[in-house]
């Protein structure tokens, strides 16, 4: 469960989004000595460009999902995974389930966040036969606080402890500035209404 003082930082990093920034004198993105995971994340997230979004619950992800399409003015989602398709479809939000080539965002799930990176580590679980050349440049990832690994290591047994002898294929990190990629994550406490 994410106490008080870290909600606090999400919502202000999370709050900042779609508002032009002010100047602050102290740099709010800068990691300390002392934070948590979840915190050391958002922030190597947002300085390496990506967007952060804290959703406490199924409402305001629906609706802060919304207002993500609506600002980076997205006609053509690439979504595989059939559990957000259902969720998309009662939301009424148009995506492609079968060409990524054809749209301008992804909108998937993820294995793990890796906090000390910024980074979003997937597999094929999530981009199926694709590889990130065949795949839209805007990724839109959703999560749970409970993928939030502090280094890669972490992950990586976490993916092992997770699929045991089934491992998928395909296990990549995304989020580096050379791929001209862009992350847009939305974290959310452990609940399943909407994976």
């Amino acid at each position: 469960m994410i106490n008080n003082k870290v909600k606090d930082f999400f919502k202000k990093i999370t709050s900042d989004v779609f508002v032009q920034k002010k100047n602050n004198e102290e740099n709010p993105l800068l990691v300390k000595e002392g934070d948590e995971a979840d915190v050391i994340f958002a922030k190597n997230l947002k300085s390496e460009g990506g967007r952060f979004f804290y959703c406490e619950n199924v409402d305001k992800l629906q609706n802060t999902l919304k207002k993500l399409i609506k600002h980076l003015k997205l006609t053509s989602i690439y979504c595989p995974e059939k559990e957000i398709q259902d969720n998309l479809k009662k939301l009424n939000i148009s995506f492609d389930s079968k060409e990524p080539k054809k749209c301008k965002a992804i909108l998937i799930t993820c294995e793990y966040i890796i906090a000390d990176q910024g980074k979003i580590l997937l597999s094929s679980k999530q981009m199926g036969k694709y590889s990130l050349k065949d795949l839209p440049n805007e990724f839109i990832i959703l999560s749970y606080t409970s993928q939030i690994a502090l280094r890669i290591n972490d992950a990586m047994r976490g993916i092992t402890n997770k699929y045991k002898t089934k491992i998928p294929t395909h296990i990549t990190t995304v989020g580096n500035k050379k791929n001209k990629q862009t992350l847009n994550v939305m974290v959310f406490e452990d609940f399943k209404s909407f994976r």
